[in-house]
């Protein structure tokens, strides 16, 4: 069965048209948390939220304007949801511990995003090896202690 065009099914989340129910959701996947059109949660006003929208300042500007959105989040779905490749939350603590072990000392927010702006435009993907390197490091924590 093919799936209708995006702005029918954001139509048909807007309505909780029940004749959608199980076709299509709404969620951030690396979170697991997915909407039914049913679902009694609200949509959002913008149904281009989540797609891209001028450069990094833009669209984290929008995002934050969504109450609840804060600026490590609107950072986190601009990298994850929106695939900007600027997109950098900085105090993040995958990140920073990233950073640590990369560096040897201790990583703050600040010299973070100091370091990073030699990054621009790709911090998106400096945030993906740090993040691998915190898991780097986990592994092999967790490989000393067996």
């Amino acid at each position: 069965m093919e799936l209708p065009d995006r702005e029918v099914c954001y139509r048909a989340l807007q309505c909780r048209d029940a004749r959608f129910d199980g076709l299509t959701y709404v969620g951030v996947s690396s979170t697991g948390v997915y909407c039914r059109p049913i679902c009694p949660a609200r949509t959002p006003a913008d149904s281009d939220l989540f797609h891209p929208f001028g450069g990094i300042e833009e669209t984290v500007a929008r995002l934050k304007a969504v109450r609840g959105i804060g600026e490590w989040t609107a950072q986190y779905i601009a990298l994850r949801a929106v695939r900007e490749m600027d997109a950098f939350p900085a105090t993040d603590i995958g990140l920073l511990r990233g950073a640590a072990c990369i560096d040897g000392m201790k990583a703050t927010p600040a010299n973070l995003l100091t370091r990073a702006e030699s990054w621009r435009p790709w911090r998106a993907y400096a945030a993906q090896h740090l993040w691998a390197a915190d898991g780097n490091m986990a592994s092999k924590n967790s490989y000393a202690a067996d």
